[in-house]
């Protein structure tokens, strides 16, 4: 749904994953796929995804931790 806040179609985009991470890029490409359809011109960019997340004090979203081989 076009018009539902980008927090909440984040949340449900980690729901529809499972609950399991993704990264930001994955998202940035899932939800064009969701919006791509409409006229919607809402800000997808990487960096605005990262605020939103970083910023979120309702769905209690965090970072996934870094699995061993990403920490080398």
């Amino acid at each position: 749904t076009p018009n539902m806040p980008l927090l909440e179609m984040i949340f449900r985009l980690l729901l529809a994953n499972g609950n399991q991470p993704l990264e930001l890029g994955q998202m940035h490409e899932q939800l064009q796929k969701w919006l791509g359809d409409t006229n919607n011109s809402r800000d997808l960019s990487i960096p605005k995804l990262k605020r939103i997340l970083d910023s979120d004090r309702y769905y209690g979203l965090r970072p996934a931790p870094l699995m061993e081989e990403e920490k080398t």
